[in-house]
Protein backbone atom coordinates (compact mmCIF):
# COMPACT_ATOMS: atom_id res chain seq x y z
CA UNK A 1 0.00 0.00 0.00
CA UNK A 2 1.48 3.32 -1.02
CA UNK A 3 0.17 6.77 -0.29
CA UNK A 4 1.07 10.36 -0.86
CA UNK A 5 2.45 12.02 2.25
CA UNK A 6 1.58 15.34 3.88
CA UNK A 7 1.89 18.06 1.33
CA UNK A 8 1.78 15.64 -1.57
CA UNK A 9 -1.68 14.18 -1.34
CA UNK A 10 -4.63 15.69 -3.07
CA UNK A 11 -6.68 12.81 -1.76
CA UNK A 12 -9.92 14.68 -1.35
CA UNK A 13 -13.42 14.55 -2.70
CA UNK A 14 -13.10 17.88 -4.49
CA UNK A 15 -10.24 16.78 -6.73
CA UNK A 16 -12.27 15.12 -9.42
CA UNK A 17 -12.65 18.20 -11.56
CA UNK A 18 -10.25 17.86 -14.40
CA UNK A 19 -9.59 21.58 -14.35
CA UNK A 20 -8.37 21.73 -10.75
CA UNK A 21 -4.99 23.37 -10.53
CA UNK A 22 -5.14 24.49 -14.18
CA UNK A 23 -7.79 27.20 -14.24
CA UNK A 24 -6.53 28.88 -11.10
CA UNK A 25 -4.68 31.51 -13.09
CA UNK A 26 -7.86 33.07 -14.45
CA UNK A 27 -9.32 33.04 -10.98
CA UNK A 28 -6.39 34.80 -9.39
CA UNK A 29 -6.10 37.33 -12.22
CA UNK A 30 -9.73 38.32 -11.78
CA UNK A 31 -9.54 38.49 -8.01
CA UNK A 32 -6.31 40.26 -7.23
CA UNK A 33 -8.22 42.51 -4.86
CA UNK A 34 -9.81 39.60 -3.01
CA UNK A 35 -9.80 40.31 0.72
CA UNK A 36 -10.33 36.74 1.92
CA UNK A 37 -6.78 36.24 3.10
CA UNK A 38 -5.67 34.01 0.22
CA UNK A 39 -1.90 33.86 0.29
CA UNK A 40 -1.87 34.11 -3.50
CA UNK A 41 -3.57 37.51 -3.29
CA UNK A 42 -2.52 39.93 -5.97
CA UNK A 43 -0.18 37.46 -7.65
CA UNK A 44 -1.21 35.83 -10.90
CA UNK A 45 1.29 33.06 -10.28
CA UNK A 46 -0.33 31.78 -7.14
CA UNK A 47 -2.77 29.74 -9.19
CA UNK A 48 -5.31 29.34 -6.41
CA UNK A 49 -8.74 28.35 -7.61
CA UNK A 50 -10.10 27.68 -4.16
CA UNK A 51 -9.80 23.96 -4.88
CA UNK A 52 -7.13 21.41 -5.57
CA UNK A 53 -5.49 20.47 -2.30
CA UNK A 54 -8.27 19.63 0.07
CA UNK A 55 -11.46 20.79 -1.54
CA UNK A 56 -10.97 23.75 0.68
CA UNK A 57 -13.19 26.73 1.16
CA UNK A 58 -11.69 30.10 1.94
CA UNK A 59 -11.35 31.17 5.55
CA UNK A 60 -11.00 34.73 6.65
CA UNK A 61 -9.31 34.01 9.96
CA UNK A 62 -6.68 31.49 8.96
CA UNK A 63 -3.13 32.24 10.03
CA UNK A 64 -1.12 33.56 7.17
CA UNK A 65 -4.18 33.64 4.98
CA UNK A 66 -3.93 29.96 4.20
CA UNK A 67 -6.98 27.82 3.81
CA UNK A 68 -7.28 24.67 5.90
CA UNK A 69 -6.20 22.50 3.04
CA UNK A 70 -3.04 24.50 2.61
CA UNK A 71 -3.74 25.71 -0.94
CA UNK A 72 -2.60 29.25 -0.10
CA UNK A 73 1.03 28.27 -0.56
CA UNK A 74 3.45 31.06 -1.53
CA UNK A 75 5.86 28.48 -2.94
CA UNK A 76 3.46 27.28 -5.60
CA UNK A 77 4.84 29.68 -8.20
CA UNK A 78 8.41 28.87 -7.29
CA UNK A 79 8.08 25.11 -7.25
CA UNK A 80 5.62 24.78 -10.10
CA UNK A 81 6.11 21.13 -10.95
CA UNK A 82 4.22 17.92 -11.18
CA UNK A 83 0.78 19.09 -12.31
CA UNK A 84 -0.78 16.90 -15.01
CA UNK A 85 -3.59 18.09 -17.20
CA UNK A 86 -6.93 16.58 -16.35
CA UNK A 87 -6.27 16.34 -12.63
CA UNK A 88 -4.46 17.71 -9.65
CA UNK A 89 -1.30 15.65 -9.29
CA UNK A 90 0.94 16.55 -6.36
CA UNK A 91 4.07 18.39 -7.34
CA UNK A 92 7.69 18.69 -6.41
CA UNK A 93 8.44 19.57 -2.79
CA UNK A 94 11.92 21.02 -2.86
CA UNK A 95 12.13 21.95 0.79
CA UNK A 96 11.39 19.90 3.90
CA UNK A 97 7.99 20.18 5.45
CA UNK A 98 5.80 18.94 2.66
CA UNK A 99 4.80 22.02 0.69
CA UNK A 100 1.87 21.17 -1.53
CA UNK A 101 2.56 22.53 -4.98
CA UNK A 102 -0.11 21.64 -7.46
CA UNK A 103 0.06 22.78 -11.05
CA UNK A 104 -0.05 26.48 -11.78
CA UNK A 105 1.28 28.69 -14.51
CA UNK A 106 4.70 29.23 -12.99
CA UNK A 107 4.66 32.96 -13.80
CA UNK A 108 5.89 35.62 -11.42
CA UNK A 109 9.33 36.82 -10.41
CA UNK A 110 11.49 36.11 -7.40
CA UNK A 111 10.46 39.42 -5.81
CA UNK A 112 6.82 38.38 -5.87
CA UNK A 113 7.74 35.04 -4.32
CA UNK A 114 9.69 36.64 -1.47
CA UNK A 115 6.88 39.15 -0.94
CA UNK A 116 4.36 36.34 -0.56
CA UNK A 117 6.69 34.49 1.76
CA UNK A 118 7.08 37.54 3.99
CA UNK A 119 3.33 38.10 4.05
CA UNK A 120 2.74 34.52 5.13
CA UNK A 121 5.37 34.68 7.88
CA UNK A 122 3.92 37.92 9.24
CA UNK A 123 0.53 36.26 9.63
CA UNK A 124 1.72 33.22 11.53
CA UNK A 125 1.66 34.99 14.87
CA UNK A 126 1.29 32.80 17.94
CA UNK A 127 0.94 29.63 15.86
CA UNK A 128 4.71 29.65 15.33
CA UNK A 129 5.56 30.30 19.00
CA UNK A 130 3.21 27.86 20.72
CA UNK A 131 4.79 24.78 22.36
CA UNK A 132 2.57 22.71 20.07
CA UNK A 133 4.26 24.39 17.09
CA UNK A 134 7.53 22.58 17.79
CA UNK A 135 8.31 19.33 16.06
CA UNK A 136 7.51 18.06 12.57
CA UNK A 137 3.84 19.13 12.73
CA UNK A 138 2.42 22.36 14.12
CA UNK A 139 -0.36 20.87 16.25
CA UNK A 140 -1.47 24.32 17.41
CA UNK A 141 -2.29 25.07 13.79
CA UNK A 142 -3.92 21.64 13.39
CA UNK A 143 -6.14 22.32 16.39
CA UNK A 144 -7.13 25.76 15.11
CA UNK A 145 -7.95 24.59 11.58
CA UNK A 146 -9.84 21.56 12.90
CA UNK A 147 -12.03 23.80 15.05
CA UNK A 148 -12.70 26.09 12.10
CA UNK A 149 -13.72 23.08 10.03
CA UNK A 150 -16.01 21.85 12.81
CA UNK A 151 -17.58 25.30 13.18
CA UNK A 152 -18.34 25.46 9.47
CA UNK A 153 -20.23 22.17 9.69
CA UNK A 154 -22.62 23.81 12.18
CA UNK A 155 -22.78 20.80 14.54
CA UNK A 156 -25.82 20.25 16.70
CA UNK A 157 -25.27 21.25 20.35
CA UNK A 158 -25.32 18.60 23.06
CA UNK A 159 -28.63 18.70 24.91
CA UNK A 160 -29.55 17.32 28.30
CA UNK A 161 -32.09 15.09 26.57
CA UNK A 162 -29.26 13.49 24.57
CA UNK A 163 -27.49 12.36 27.74
CA UNK A 164 -30.80 11.11 29.16
CA UNK A 165 -31.44 9.05 26.01
CA UNK A 166 -27.97 7.49 26.28
CA UNK A 167 -28.56 6.67 29.96
CA UNK A 168 -31.87 4.97 29.17
CA UNK A 169 -30.30 2.99 26.32
CA UNK A 170 -27.41 1.96 28.56
CA UNK A 171 -29.72 0.52 31.23
CA UNK A 172 -31.46 -1.59 28.62
CA UNK A 173 -28.41 -2.69 26.66
CA UNK A 174 -26.32 -3.69 29.69
CA UNK A 175 -28.88 -6.37 30.61
CA UNK A 176 -28.81 -7.81 27.11
CA UNK A 177 -25.02 -7.75 26.84
CA UNK A 178 -24.70 -9.69 30.10
CA UNK A 179 -26.50 -12.58 28.40
CA UNK A 180 -24.17 -12.48 25.40
CA UNK A 181 -20.75 -12.30 27.09
CA UNK A 182 -19.15 -13.26 30.39
CA UNK A 183 -17.14 -10.03 30.38
CA UNK A 184 -18.58 -7.76 33.10
CA UNK A 185 -19.75 -4.20 32.70
CA UNK A 186 -17.51 -1.43 34.01
CA UNK A 187 -20.64 0.33 35.30
CA UNK A 188 -20.03 3.55 33.38
CA UNK A 189 -22.57 5.36 31.23
CA UNK A 190 -21.09 6.78 28.00
CA UNK A 191 -20.77 10.54 27.94
CA UNK A 192 -22.19 12.62 25.11
CA UNK A 193 -19.62 14.71 23.25
CA UNK A 194 -19.80 17.25 20.49
CA UNK A 195 -17.10 17.29 17.77
CA UNK A 196 -15.02 19.93 19.58
CA UNK A 197 -14.89 17.81 22.74
CA UNK A 198 -13.88 14.79 20.64
CA UNK A 199 -11.02 16.82 19.18
CA UNK A 200 -9.81 18.00 22.59
CA UNK A 201 -9.88 14.52 24.09
CA UNK A 202 -8.31 12.68 21.15
CA UNK A 203 -5.65 15.11 19.87
CA UNK A 204 -2.94 13.81 22.27
CA UNK A 205 -3.40 10.31 20.85
CA UNK A 206 -3.23 11.61 17.28
CA UNK A 207 0.07 13.29 18.17
CA UNK A 208 1.38 9.95 19.38
CA UNK A 209 0.40 8.29 16.10
CA UNK A 210 1.36 10.92 13.57
CA UNK A 211 4.62 12.42 14.88
CA UNK A 212 6.71 9.36 13.86
CA UNK A 213 5.28 9.53 10.34
CA UNK A 214 5.92 13.26 10.02
CA UNK A 215 9.49 12.90 11.31
CA UNK A 216 10.15 10.24 8.70
CA UNK A 217 8.70 12.40 5.92
CA UNK A 218 10.74 15.44 6.95
CA UNK A 219 14.00 13.51 7.04
CA UNK A 220 13.29 11.90 3.68
CA UNK A 221 12.63 15.26 2.07
CA UNK A 222 15.80 16.75 3.53
CA UNK A 223 17.80 13.81 2.22
CA UNK A 224 16.25 14.28 -1.22
CA UNK A 225 17.69 17.79 -1.56
CA UNK A 226 20.87 18.05 -3.67
CA UNK A 227 23.91 19.10 -1.67
CA UNK A 228 24.11 22.33 -3.69
CA UNK A 229 20.55 23.20 -2.70
CA UNK A 230 21.27 22.46 0.96
CA UNK A 231 24.30 24.76 0.89
CA UNK A 232 22.35 27.52 -0.82
CA UNK A 233 19.50 27.23 1.67
CA UNK A 234 21.81 27.23 4.67
CA UNK A 235 20.11 28.46 7.81
CA UNK A 236 16.84 28.82 5.93
CA UNK A 237 16.28 25.07 6.20
CA UNK A 238 15.30 25.34 9.85
CA UNK A 239 12.83 28.11 9.16
CA UNK A 240 11.43 26.30 6.14
CA UNK A 241 10.98 23.16 8.22
CA UNK A 242 8.97 25.23 10.68
CA UNK A 243 6.84 26.62 7.87
CA UNK A 244 6.43 23.09 6.55
CA UNK A 245 5.28 21.97 9.99
CA UNK A 246 2.61 24.64 9.86
CA UNK A 247 1.52 23.49 6.40
CA UNK A 248 1.27 19.92 7.67
CA UNK A 249 -0.72 21.19 10.64
CA UNK A 250 -3.19 22.86 8.29
CA UNK A 251 -3.75 19.67 6.35
CA UNK A 252 -4.00 17.54 9.48
CA UNK A 253 -6.44 20.03 11.00
CA UNK A 254 -8.74 19.77 8.01
CA UNK A 255 -8.60 15.96 8.18
CA UNK A 256 -9.33 15.85 11.93
CA UNK A 257 -12.12 18.38 11.54
CA UNK A 258 -13.76 16.20 8.90
CA UNK A 259 -13.39 13.10 11.08
CA UNK A 260 -14.83 14.90 14.12
CA UNK A 261 -17.99 15.72 12.19
CA UNK A 262 -18.53 12.12 11.02
CA UNK A 263 -17.36 9.90 13.89
CA UNK A 264 -20.05 8.36 16.14
CA UNK A 265 -18.10 7.19 19.20
CA UNK A 266 -14.69 7.40 20.79
CA UNK A 267 -14.12 3.67 20.11
CA UNK A 268 -15.51 3.53 16.58
CA UNK A 269 -12.38 1.96 15.07
CA UNK A 270 -11.76 -0.73 17.66
CA UNK A 271 -9.81 1.19 20.29
CA UNK A 272 -10.40 4.28 22.37
CA UNK A 273 -8.69 7.42 21.11
CA UNK A 274 -9.30 9.15 24.45
CA UNK A 275 -6.09 9.41 26.45
CA UNK A 276 -8.22 9.19 29.62
CA UNK A 277 -9.83 5.95 28.40
CA UNK A 278 -13.27 7.49 28.53
CA UNK A 279 -16.44 6.20 26.91
CA UNK A 280 -18.46 8.56 24.73
CA UNK A 281 -20.96 8.84 21.90
CA UNK A 282 -21.35 11.73 19.47
CA UNK A 283 -25.12 11.88 19.17
CA UNK A 284 -24.93 14.83 16.80
CA UNK A 285 -24.34 12.29 14.01
CA UNK A 286 -27.45 10.30 14.95
CA UNK A 287 -29.88 11.91 12.51
CA UNK A 288 -27.45 11.58 9.61
CA UNK A 289 -26.73 7.96 10.44
CA UNK A 290 -30.40 7.07 10.85
CA UNK A 291 -31.12 8.61 7.47
CA UNK A 292 -28.18 6.76 5.92
CA UNK A 293 -29.37 3.43 7.37
CA UNK A 294 -33.04 4.27 6.74
CA UNK A 295 -33.88 3.22 10.31
CA UNK A 296 -35.49 4.97 13.31
CA UNK A 297 -33.14 7.12 15.39
CA UNK A 298 -34.06 5.32 18.63
CA UNK A 299 -32.97 1.93 17.31
CA UNK A 300 -29.78 3.38 15.81
CA UNK A 301 -28.94 4.99 19.17
CA UNK A 302 -29.45 1.67 20.97
CA UNK A 303 -27.13 -0.01 18.47
CA UNK A 304 -24.42 2.65 18.85
CA UNK A 305 -24.72 2.47 22.63
CA UNK A 306 -24.42 -1.32 22.52
CA UNK A 307 -21.25 -1.12 20.39
CA UNK A 308 -19.61 1.36 22.73
CA UNK A 309 -20.54 -0.64 25.85
CA UNK A 310 -19.29 -3.89 24.31
CA UNK A 311 -15.97 -2.21 23.52
CA UNK A 312 -15.72 -0.93 27.09
CA UNK A 313 -16.41 -4.38 28.54
CA UNK A 314 -13.61 -5.81 26.44
CA UNK A 315 -11.15 -3.05 27.34
CA UNK A 316 -11.97 -3.34 31.06
CA UNK A 317 -11.61 -7.14 31.12
CA UNK A 318 -8.44 -7.21 28.99
CA UNK A 319 -6.25 -4.48 30.53
CA UNK A 320 -3.39 -5.01 28.09
CA UNK A 321 -5.56 -4.70 24.98
CA UNK A 322 -5.88 -0.93 24.51
CA UNK A 323 -2.20 -0.20 25.09
CA UNK A 324 -1.22 -3.10 22.85
CA UNK A 325 -3.40 -1.67 20.09
CA UNK A 326 -1.88 1.79 20.51
CA UNK A 327 1.63 0.32 20.43
CA UNK A 328 0.72 -1.60 17.28
CA UNK A 329 -0.28 1.67 15.63
CA UNK A 330 2.95 3.33 16.79
CA UNK A 331 5.07 0.43 15.57
CA UNK A 332 3.43 0.54 12.18
CA UNK A 333 3.76 4.32 11.91
CA UNK A 334 7.47 4.17 12.73
CA UNK A 335 7.92 1.70 9.89
CA UNK A 336 6.48 4.09 7.32
CA UNK A 337 8.95 5.80 5.03
CA UNK A 338 8.95 8.05 2.01
CA UNK A 339 10.03 6.84 -1.42
CA UNK A 340 11.49 9.94 -3.05
CA UNK A 341 13.22 8.25 -5.98
CA UNK A 342 11.23 10.21 -8.58
CA UNK A 343 11.97 13.46 -6.78
CA UNK A 344 15.66 12.64 -6.49
CA UNK A 345 15.88 11.86 -10.19
CA UNK A 346 14.30 15.20 -11.06
CA UNK A 347 16.47 17.12 -8.61
CA UNK A 348 19.60 15.81 -10.29
CA UNK A 349 18.46 17.49 -13.50
CA UNK A 350 18.19 20.89 -11.84
CA UNK A 351 20.96 23.36 -12.57
CA UNK A 352 21.51 25.44 -9.40
CA UNK A 353 22.79 28.35 -11.49
CA UNK A 354 19.43 28.52 -13.26
CA UNK A 355 17.72 29.39 -9.98
CA UNK A 356 19.08 32.93 -10.23
CA UNK A 357 17.55 33.43 -13.66
CA UNK A 358 13.71 33.41 -13.59
CA UNK A 359 13.39 32.69 -17.32
CA UNK A 360 15.83 29.76 -17.23
CA UNK A 361 14.20 28.51 -14.05
CA UNK A 362 10.80 28.52 -15.72
CA UNK A 363 12.13 26.70 -18.81
CA UNK A 364 13.81 24.09 -16.64
CA UNK A 365 10.67 23.45 -14.61
CA UNK A 366 8.51 23.22 -17.71
CA UNK A 367 10.65 20.33 -18.94
CA UNK A 368 9.45 18.17 -16.10
CA UNK A 369 5.98 19.71 -15.79
CA UNK A 370 4.19 16.53 -16.84
CA UNK A 371 6.22 14.18 -14.65
CA UNK A 372 4.63 12.65 -11.57
CA UNK A 373 7.17 13.47 -8.88
CA UNK A 374 4.92 12.55 -5.99
CA UNK A 375 6.78 10.88 -3.12
CA UNK A 376 5.03 7.74 -1.95
CA UNK A 377 4.53 6.58 1.62
CA UNK A 378 5.59 2.95 1.83
CA UNK A 379 5.46 0.52 4.75
CA UNK A 380 8.83 -1.04 5.48
CA UNK A 381 7.34 -3.18 8.26
CA UNK A 382 4.57 -5.11 6.54
CA UNK A 383 4.25 -7.50 9.48
CA UNK A 384 3.32 -4.62 11.81
CA UNK A 385 0.58 -3.56 9.42
CA UNK A 386 -0.84 -7.08 9.27
CA UNK A 387 -0.69 -7.38 13.06
CA UNK A 388 -2.52 -4.07 13.53
CA UNK A 389 -5.25 -4.98 11.06
CA UNK A 390 -5.63 -8.43 12.64
CA UNK A 391 -6.05 -7.06 16.16
CA UNK A 392 -8.54 -4.40 15.08
CA UNK A 393 -10.47 -7.00 13.07
CA UNK A 394 -10.61 -9.35 16.07
CA UNK A 395 -11.95 -6.60 18.33
CA UNK A 396 -14.55 -5.40 15.83
CA UNK A 397 -15.51 -8.96 14.89
CA UNK A 398 -15.99 -9.91 18.55
CA UNK A 399 -18.20 -6.85 19.11
CA UNK A 400 -20.25 -7.73 16.02
CA UNK A 401 -20.74 -11.27 17.28
CA UNK A 402 -21.72 -10.20 20.80
CA UNK A 403 -24.19 -7.64 19.46
CA UNK A 404 -25.75 -10.26 17.19
CA UNK A 405 -26.40 -12.50 20.21
CA UNK A 406 -27.58 -9.62 22.40
CA UNK A 407 -29.81 -7.67 20.01
CA UNK A 408 -31.01 -9.58 16.95
CA UNK A 409 -33.69 -11.67 18.67
CA UNK A 410 -34.92 -8.75 20.77
CA UNK A 411 -35.07 -6.05 18.10
CA UNK A 412 -35.28 -7.61 14.62
CA UNK A 413 -34.26 -4.39 12.85
CA UNK A 414 -30.84 -4.63 14.53
CA UNK A 415 -29.64 -7.24 12.03
CA UNK A 416 -30.26 -4.80 9.20
CA UNK A 417 -28.57 -2.00 11.14
CA UNK A 418 -25.49 -4.16 11.68
CA UNK A 419 -25.28 -4.94 7.96
CA UNK A 420 -25.46 -1.22 7.24
CA UNK A 421 -22.77 -0.59 9.85
CA UNK A 422 -20.53 -3.20 8.26
CA UNK A 423 -20.96 -1.55 4.86
CA UNK A 424 -20.21 1.85 6.40
CA UNK A 425 -17.06 0.50 8.05
CA UNK A 426 -15.84 -0.81 4.70
CA UNK A 427 -16.28 2.68 3.22
CA UNK A 428 -13.85 4.07 5.85
CA UNK A 429 -15.76 7.28 6.59
CA UNK A 430 -13.33 10.02 7.58
CA UNK A 431 -10.32 7.71 7.31
CA UNK A 432 -9.48 7.89 3.61
CA UNK A 433 -7.74 11.26 3.85
CA UNK A 434 -5.92 10.18 7.01
CA UNK A 435 -4.66 7.03 5.30
CA UNK A 436 -3.74 8.92 2.15
CA UNK A 437 -1.72 11.58 3.97
CA UNK A 438 -0.13 9.55 6.76
CA UNK A 439 -0.32 5.91 5.68
CA UNK A 440 -2.25 5.07 8.87
CA UNK A 441 -5.28 2.88 8.29
CA UNK A 442 -7.62 1.77 11.10
CA UNK A 443 -10.23 0.17 8.88
CA UNK A 444 -10.22 -3.39 10.36
CA UNK A 445 -10.48 -4.81 6.86
CA UNK A 446 -11.18 -8.38 8.02
CA UNK A 447 -13.77 -7.59 10.69
CA UNK A 448 -16.53 -9.55 8.94
CA UNK A 449 -14.35 -12.65 8.63
CA UNK A 450 -13.31 -12.30 12.28
CA UNK A 451 -16.99 -12.05 13.30
CA UNK A 452 -17.63 -15.33 11.51
CA UNK A 453 -14.72 -16.95 13.38
CA UNK A 454 -16.12 -15.79 16.73
CA UNK A 455 -19.60 -16.99 15.75
CA UNK A 456 -18.37 -20.46 14.82
CA UNK A 457 -16.26 -20.63 17.97
CA UNK A 458 -19.30 -19.70 20.09
CA UNK A 459 -21.32 -22.49 18.49
CA UNK A 460 -18.48 -24.96 19.05
CA UNK A 461 -17.41 -24.21 22.63
CA UNK A 462 -19.87 -21.67 24.08
CA UNK A 463 -19.67 -18.09 25.27
CA UNK A 464 -17.52 -18.78 28.34
CA UNK A 465 -14.69 -20.52 26.51
CA UNK A 466 -14.86 -18.06 23.62
CA UNK A 467 -14.32 -15.08 25.88
CA UNK A 468 -11.42 -16.75 27.71
CA UNK A 469 -9.45 -16.56 24.47
CA UNK A 470 -8.85 -12.93 25.49
CA UNK A 471 -7.00 -14.05 28.63
CA UNK A 472 -3.61 -13.84 26.92
CA UNK A 473 -2.43 -12.33 23.62
CA UNK A 474 -0.82 -15.63 22.64
CA UNK A 475 -4.26 -17.27 22.59
CA UNK A 476 -5.72 -14.87 20.04
CA UNK A 477 -6.33 -16.00 16.46
CA UNK A 478 -3.80 -14.97 13.84
CA UNK A 479 -4.46 -13.53 10.39
CA UNK A 480 -4.27 -17.08 9.00
CA UNK A 481 -6.77 -18.25 11.62
CA UNK A 482 -9.21 -15.54 10.55
CA UNK A 483 -8.90 -16.65 6.93
CA UNK A 484 -9.08 -20.37 7.80
CA UNK A 485 -10.76 -20.72 11.22
CA UNK A 486 -11.37 -24.50 11.25
CA UNK A 487 -7.95 -25.46 12.64
CA UNK A 488 -8.09 -22.77 15.33
CA UNK A 489 -11.56 -23.91 16.44
CA UNK A 490 -10.44 -27.56 16.47
CA UNK A 491 -7.57 -26.59 18.75
CA UNK A 492 -9.93 -24.87 21.19
CA UNK A 493 -12.27 -27.88 21.07
CA UNK A 494 -9.39 -30.14 22.07
CA UNK A 495 -8.53 -27.94 25.02
CA UNK A 496 -12.17 -27.86 26.14
CA UNK A 497 -12.03 -31.56 27.02
CA UNK A 498 -10.25 -30.46 30.19
CA UNK A 499 -12.83 -28.95 32.54
CA UNK A 500 -10.04 -27.41 34.62
CA UNK A 501 -8.58 -25.46 31.70
CA UNK A 502 -6.09 -22.86 32.96
CA UNK A 503 -4.67 -20.50 30.34
CA UNK A 504 -1.67 -19.47 32.44
CA UNK A 505 -0.75 -23.10 33.08
CA UNK A 506 -0.83 -23.66 29.34
CA UNK A 507 1.64 -20.83 28.83
CA UNK A 508 3.98 -22.21 31.49
CA UNK A 509 3.72 -25.68 29.97
CA UNK A 510 4.65 -24.30 26.56
CA UNK A 511 7.64 -22.46 28.03
CA UNK A 512 8.91 -25.66 29.67
CA UNK A 513 8.61 -27.53 26.40
CA UNK A 514 10.52 -24.82 24.57
CA UNK A 515 13.25 -24.88 27.21
CA UNK A 516 13.60 -28.64 26.89
CA UNK A 517 13.80 -28.44 23.11
CA UNK A 518 16.52 -25.78 23.26
CA UNK A 519 18.45 -27.61 25.98
CA UNK A 520 18.00 -24.82 28.54
CA UNK A 521 16.89 -27.02 31.42
CA UNK A 522 17.05 -25.59 34.97
CA UNK A 523 20.48 -25.95 36.53
CA UNK A 524 22.35 -24.92 39.66
CA UNK A 525 23.64 -21.88 37.76
CA UNK A 526 20.21 -20.47 37.08
CA UNK A 527 18.99 -17.39 38.89
CA UNK A 528 16.40 -18.00 41.59
CA UNK A 529 13.22 -16.16 42.35
CA UNK A 530 12.52 -14.97 45.86
CA UNK A 531 10.16 -17.85 46.51
CA UNK A 532 12.95 -20.34 45.77
CA UNK A 533 11.89 -21.34 42.26
CA UNK A 534 14.52 -21.26 39.53
CA UNK A 535 14.16 -19.38 36.28
CA UNK A 536 16.04 -20.80 33.32
CA UNK A 537 18.24 -18.40 31.39
CA UNK A 538 16.36 -19.17 28.19
CA UNK A 539 12.92 -18.95 29.75
CA UNK A 540 10.60 -16.04 30.23
CA UNK A 541 8.68 -17.61 33.06
CA UNK A 542 9.20 -19.77 36.16
CA UNK A 543 9.04 -23.61 36.18
CA UNK A 544 6.54 -24.95 38.65
CA UNK A 545 8.39 -28.29 38.97
CA UNK A 546 11.49 -26.69 40.49
CA UNK A 547 10.45 -25.10 43.77
CA UNK A 548 12.89 -26.67 46.23
CA UNK A 549 15.12 -23.60 46.48
CA UNK A 550 18.06 -25.25 44.70
CA UNK A 551 18.98 -21.96 43.08
CA UNK A 552 19.68 -20.22 46.41
CA UNK A 553 23.37 -21.18 46.28
CA UNK A 554 23.99 -18.70 43.50
CA UNK A 555 22.44 -15.67 45.13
Amino acid sequence: MSNHGFGFSSNNNDNNDGNDGNDGNDHSNKNNNNQNGDSGQGNPSSGNSGRGDSGNERHEDNDGGNSPGGSGNPFEAFFNMGGRSGGDIPGFSAFPGGFAVSGSSGQGGLGDILSQFGTMLSGMGSSMNSPDAKGPINFAMADKIARQTIKQSNPAPVRQSDQKAVEDSTSLVELWLSNATILPSNGKVPEVWDPSEWLSRTLPTWKRFINPVAESLNEAQKDALPEEAKQMAGSLLGMLAQVGGMNMGMQLGRILGDIATSVTSVSEWGFSLDEKHGSALLTGQLSTLAEEFNKPKREVLIYLCARELAHQRLFAYVPWLEERLLLAVETYSRGLSLDTSAMEEASRSIDPEALSDPSRMQDMFQQIQNMDLSPQIVASNEHAGIQLDTMLSLVEGWVDNVLADALFDRIPVMESIQKSWSARRAMKPGLENMAGNTGLDFSASHADEAAELWRRLTVAVGIDRRDHVWDHPDFLPTADDIAHPAEFIDGILGESDDDEFNPISEIEKLERELNEQSGNTPSDGDDADEDGSTRGKGSSGGDEDNTDGSGDDDK
